[in-house]
Parts: structure tokens; sequence; C-alpha cells
């Protein structure tokens, strides 16, 4: 079981760069700053059901010779691919290299923005990893960055300009106001649409390396030694100030995010930013993250009072700057966790999901119905107001800002975390077992016989050598435990300090009583939905890296007793909360609850280790906490088997400690059921018979003559045991040799309990 393991972490999405609410055809359709500005022809969802029938002349558009042509058709795709029956006829029309090609070529700056556009919606919402995939085998990742890097010197270019004082002063012959006026206007356009493009080319490639989880994708951008340089240049642009620069905010936000995705885990981009040239501007990410500096974009002032929500996109902003630092090793586990701190007391979660309810029920309005246009009498979908993309772009901002500071969080907790054995990955010694399938059939006992006693002395040995732990250890060693328990001290501190764990419980059930839960599938505000979901199941697996790194310290001893119990009752309120609003149909609710247990077992196992001189904290768990546990192991739909063996282990955590009689009472007559349930995985059962083994393993031990003799549970065990073994026999070792290994090791250890605790009846023992 052991940490939560945020890598890969595609499996939950993480949010859109692209900072409009909606997907578009281009964001600089959207952008209007200039009253003189001419209309640009848009594409609109409820034409979509008029240019199904136009795919094929719409994919010869592209490639027409006129520019606006070309543009117009760009940003018919980029509707169009959002629908899944055209997706498919666009797929088939090889969009993707007419796509890749046209961007490579096209001389027509504003049109190589929409097809940029395209392109970020093709990959972001376009069909998935295989839709990616496809886009980077046909060079989309090279088209991009060989835009990026033309872009660039512009980009440098117009910065020196602004910096100089000289920005957006063409020199006009002969005095001509009208003249001089459209070509600053001009100006204005080149510049807006630089940017624009930009922004675009850094949302595709983020979404090819991350969305797309192309591993192709990230490592050609990786492999490129100026894609660091060009990211932080986004990022540092927003420094700069000149007329045309609008969305200066969403291109800085855009190439961190991108940033945060390249460094995750990447030895080759990180060795590229200890470039001199770099440190400037990791010294201004230091600047951000600590909030000892804002560029002016993201600074309040009548200059960016059009940029809406920037309070929640500088949130955004500077734990994204937190985030590079923390894959790039230049920030500490305090830092992480002040920044994610912040970020978690900046708003409350819960209003916001209030606000996405009273959004979802009065900003939208209906679709134009294709009726009135002679077509289908089957009404689109309802659209957004203005009122309703701003709430919800301020929601997916702060949710995307909570979920990448509970990632490094979770990182910050888990780095120093070593797996103890015993756990899942069987480890070498499961290979001593071998084929002794039939040891006890057919009486050849060999080690079988002291299989048990050999386990009880080992449990022996570990618990006399954890109680002698104080005496003197190697002299090489000694400092380096020193630093790493002061290091350990400060982690504990740290949590404690900002109450980080109830900050972490009040994410895991966000939502509760908001009516999130009815916002349905079909509506626009489901984005957020999705998203608060993804958020819930980080922050509980982030709790269970701080709960799991916390074992062995003086925060589970018995002074800290109605702080562990306040959280252990927390963890169950959270879990059910979340599975409650998660919406979105039974994978949710799994998801959420599978991720709870995991925080609930790792606070179980970490009150179950502490060996500490003082005396030990007794969970006290209720019936119904209990028969949570025992109904989602068994009775939840589409539980996983990863779900039910964290259920399995934290019963038996709770079964074999010092529990009110009841709670003992409860959980073995369980465990023994599950090991005669057919419909059980094996290693489940695997586990049950090692909680077993556990809970019972002495006739002197608390429980064993009320419930393991009065329960009958040895004629239950020995009848059990040959048809455990053939459904063990007929594991596949080759394919599931992990799996196998850990049944043979309990059936072996079933045999000798057996014997053990017949010579114990038999007063033998």
């Amino acid at each position: 079981m052991g940490k939560h393991n945020n890598r890969p972490p595609r499996q939950h999405k993480r949010a859109n760069p692209i900072y409009s609410a909606t997907p578009t055809a281009s964001n600089t359709n959207n952008n209007k700053t200039n009253e003189n500005e001419p209309e640009e022809e848009q594409v609109s969802s409820n034409l979509n059901h008029l240019l199904k029938d136009q795919i094929v002349p719409i994919l010869k558009k592209i490639q027409s010779e006129k520019a606006d042509e070309r543009s117009w058709a760009s940003a018919a795709v980029s509707s169009l691919v959002l629908d899944p029956s055209s997706r498919i006829q666009l797929l088939k029309g090889n969009i993707t290299q007419i796509l890749v090609t046209r961007l490579s070529i096209e001389p027509d700056l504003s049109v190589r923005v929409d097809l940029a556009g395209c392109l970020a919606n093709l990959a972001l919402f376009g069909g998935g990893e295989d839709v990616a995939l496809d886009l980077v085998r046909k060079g989309a990742v090279a088209a991009v960055l060989n835009q990026l890097t033309n872009v660039y010197t512009v980009v440098e270019q117009v910065k020196l300009e602004s910096q100089a004082g000289t920005a957006a002063a063409p020199v006009v012959g002969g005095g001509d106001a009208k003249k001089l006026k459209k070509q600053q206007i001009s100006v204005f356009e080149e510049r807006k649409n630089t940017l624009a493009l930009f922004e675009q080319c850094v949302s595709v490639l983020w979404a090819l390396c991350d969305v797309g989880s192309s591993k192709e994708a990230f490592d050609l951008a990786s492999s490129d030694i100026r894609i660091t340089e060009l990211l932080l240049a986004g990022i540092d642009f927003a420094d700069v100030e000149f007329e045309g620069a609008a969305n200066k905010v969403s291109l800085a936000i855009a190439c961190a995010q991108c940033l945060v995705t390249l460094t995750e885990e990447n030895p080759t981009l990180q060795k590229y930013t200890s470039n001199p040239t770099l440190t400037p501007r990791i010294q201004t990410l230091h600047q951000i993250s600590t909030n000892q500096y804002l560029p002016p974009a993201f600074q309040p002032s009548p200059n960016n009072s059009k940029v809406e929500n920037l309070v929640f996109k500088t949130t955004h902003f500077r734990i994204l700057a937190t985030a590079i630092l923390t894959n790039l090793s230049s920030t500490t586990t305090a830092h992480v966790a002040t920044a994610t701190a912040h970020v978690l007391t900046s708003q409350s979660i819960q209003q916001i999901c209030k606000d996405v309810v009273h959004a979802s029920q009065n900003c939208l309005v209906a679709a134009a119905n294709s009726t009135a246009a002679g077509g289908s009498s089957s009404a689109a979908a309802p659209e957004l107001t203005t009122a309703g993309e701003r709430a919800l772009d301020a929601a997916n901002t702060y949710l995307s800002a909570v979920q990448v500071g509970l990632e490094i969080l979770a990182n910050a907790y888990s780095e120093d975390y070593v797996e103890k054995a015993g756990g899942d990955n069987g480890g070498e010694e499961d290979e001593e077992w071998g084929d002794d399938d039939d040891a006890m059939e057919d009486g050849e006992e060999g080690d079988d016989a002291s299989a048990f006693d050999q386990m009880m002395e080992d449990e022996e040995l570990a618990a006399q050598m954890a109680a002698e732990s104080g005496g003197a250890g190697a002299p090489g060693m000694e400092a380096q435990e020193g630093s790493a328990s002061r290091d350990l001290e400060d982690r504990v501190s740290v949590i404690e300090r900002l109450g980080l764990i109830e900050l972490i419980l009040s994410v895991g059930g966000a939502g509760t009583g908001s009516g999130i839960e009815t916002v349905t599938q079909e509506s626009p505000f489901y984005s957020f939905v999705e998203l608060l979901n993804s958020v819930r199941i980080r922050a509980f697996g982030c709790l269970q890296n701080i709960l799991t790194c916390l074992s062995g310290t003086p925060w589970y001893s018995a002074g800290n007793t109605n702080v562990v119990e306040r959280i252990w009752g927390l963890l169950f309120d959270a879990a059910n909360n979340g599975a409650a609003a998660s919406g979105g149909g039974a994978i949710n609710v799994v998801e959420t609850i599978e991720a709870a247990v995991s925080a609930i077992w790792a606070l179980a196992r970490g009150v179950d280790e502490f060996k500490g001189a003082s005396k030990k904290i007794v969970l006290t768990p209720s019936l119904a906490q209990i028969n949570n546990l025992i109904a989602t192991t068994t009775t939840l739909p589409s539980a996983t088997e990863t779900l039910q063996l964290k259920c399995i282990s934290t019963l038996g955590l709770l079964a074999k400690s010092e529990t009110p009689p009841e709670t003992n009472a409860t959980i073995g007559p369980f465990l023994l059921s599950v090991i005669n349930n057919d419909q059980i995985p094996i290693q489940v059962i695997s586990e049950a018979l090692n909680a077993i083994y556990d809970v019972y393993a002495d006739a002197a031990f608390k429980y064993d003559r009320p419930v393991f003799v009065q329960g009958g549970f040895l004629k239950v065990l020995k009848s059990a045991y040959p048809k455990l073994k053939v459904r063990v026999k007929a594991l596949d070792k080759r394919r599931f040799r992990e799996v196998r290994d850990r049944a043979d090791e309990a059936m072996l250890n079933l045999g000798a309990f057996i014997r053990y605790k017949e010579g114990e009846a038999a007063g033998k023992n």
C-alpha cells in the first residue's frame, strides 16, 4: 500500500492552461480591446449542425490560397473537434497532418494563431491519448517548438522596445493622422497576435506532454535546450507593460503550467536550469513564490482592470512558481507547506461550490433551436452567459491552484519515505516459499511445522529491536540519523503550526450541502465537478503521505490522543461527504472512497507502529465506522481490489489493538467470512488471513478465547484450507507472480497456524 504516488499524475485531470471558460476557436477572437478592430467571423457551437455536412469543404479551405478562408476554416474545425461524431470524420480526413503541416508553412500570423488554437482544442479536448499521440507522431511537437522559437525573437524585441520607451511609435511621413492611426492599429494587432500565438503554442505543448500522457512528446520537448528559456521568457514577459499585451496573465500562467509539467522528475531539463543566464529568472520565481514580488501584469491597476478573476489567477500563478522551484529542488518543505496553506486559506471551496451551483441555475441561456433554421427539432445544449463564464473561470482557476499545491505538498512529505517490509511488493523474501503447496496435504511437514513459530519469533525480535533502538549505532550513521531526525521534527512542527491536516480535510469533504451533486454532465459547469473530484482525491492522497511521514514520531503518542481521534472521525466524515458530493456515477464515488480509506489506513498504521515509551493511543472506532469498512469491502459496487485490501488491512489493525471487546467481536467474524467468500479476490483473502494470524496469534492474547475459540474459528479455517489451496494453485505464476507468491505464503502460514492452534487446544504449546 505505502505512500500515495503522484507519478504518473495524468490519471486525474489538471486544469486547462487556456484560461477561457469554454474551448474556443481562438482566444484572440474573444479579446476585443479596441473598438476600431474589425469584427472577426466566429464559429458558434449553434452552427455545428450546419457545419457537419461541410467537413470536406472545410478541410479544403484550410489549405486555401486566401488567408481569410484558412482562418475561417481553422475556427470551424476548432468548434467541430469538440463534437465526437464530427471529430471522427475530421480524423478520417487526416486533420492532424493537415494542421501540423499548415502551422509549419502558414505565412499569415493571425491564421497561425487560429491554427495553433485549433491544435490546442484538438490536443486538449479532441479524443484523449490516441489523438495526442497521433499529433506527436505527425510532428506537432517540432512544429510548435519552431513557432515558439520564431515568436521568441519578436517577443524579446517588443520587450526591449517597451523597456526603452519606444514601443508602438510608428513614424509616418506627411503628418497623415488617419494613416498613423491605421499603422498603430496594425502594430497593436501584430503584437496581440504574437503573444496569442506564443500562448497557444505553449498550450499545445503542455497538452501533448501532460494531458496526452505522451512520453514521446515529453522527451522531444525536454531534448530541446531552448525550451526552458522560452517558457521562462513567457513568464518573465508579465513584467513588461506595452500596448497590445492584454493576454500577458494567461500567457505567464500557461508557460508556468507547462514548465511545471516538464520539470517534474526530469533531470535533463533540471540540468538546463542551472545555466547562469537563467539565474535571474529563477530568482524572480523565488520572489513570486514567497510573496516578495508580483509582476505588473498581476497587480491591481487601471491597465489590468479588464483582466477577469485576477485575484484567483494570481493565487494560481504563485503556487505554480512554487511548484517549479520544488521540481528544481530549490525550496524547502516549510516553504511548500506555507505556500499550500496560503492557497487553501485564501478562498472557501465550500463557498465556491455554492457559487457554481448558483451560476449553473441562473447563468445559462437556452441555445438557439435548430428548428428555427429548418433543421432538426432537437435543442442544442445550454450556453453560458458572460457572468456564467466568469464564475466558471474563477472556480476552475482556484481549484487548479489547490490541486497544484496538494501535489507538491504530497511530494514534500513522501521523498524520504521508505517502503517497509511486508508492504505491497512481496519482495525477495516471498521467493523462499517456493512450491510447497502440498506440504500439509501430503504430510511432508518440512519447514511448515515451524513456519508459524518462526514468524512469531521474527515479530518478537522486531519488537525487541524497536524497544532497544536507543542504543549506539555505527559511528558514521549517527550524524546522518540526527540530521534526518531534525528534518522530520521540522516537518511535524510545520504540520501542527499551519494546521495542515485540518485544512486538507476541508478539501476532502468540500461540496457537502452545496448542491454540487445536482450539476449534471450535460451542464457547461460539469468541468468544475470533474476537477473538484480530482482535487478531493488529491487531498486524501496528500493526507496519506503526511500521516505516513508522521509514523514513528511523538505525533502518534498518547499525549496527542485527542488530535488523532478527532482526525480519525474527520476522515470518515470527509470520506462520506466527498463520496456523496462526487456525482457522475459509481467510478467517482469509488475513487473518492478509496483515496479516503488510504488515508484512514495510514492513520491506523501510524498508531499501531508507534513504539515510544509513553502509552500508545487506542483508537475507538464506532460501530458505524467499522460497518462502513466492512460494507465497502463486500457490497460496494465496483470496489477495486486495492480498496478491499486497504479496508481489510485497516480492520486488522483495529482488531489487534486494545479496542473494546465488541470491536474485535465484529471484525473477527467478518475476517473469517472473507476467506470463505468465493467472490472475494485471492489477494484480499491473503490479507484477511494475515490479519487473523496477527490478531489471534497466541492463546494469551486478549481476544483469543472469547472470539477465536468460542467462535469456532479453528474449525472454519481447517474446512476452508482445501478449497483455498485449489484457488491458489489455479493462479498462473507467470501472469500473477506477486499475488501468487503472497497467496503461497499465506497458505503455508495457514497450515502452520492450524497446527499451532491445535497444539494450543491440546495444551501442548
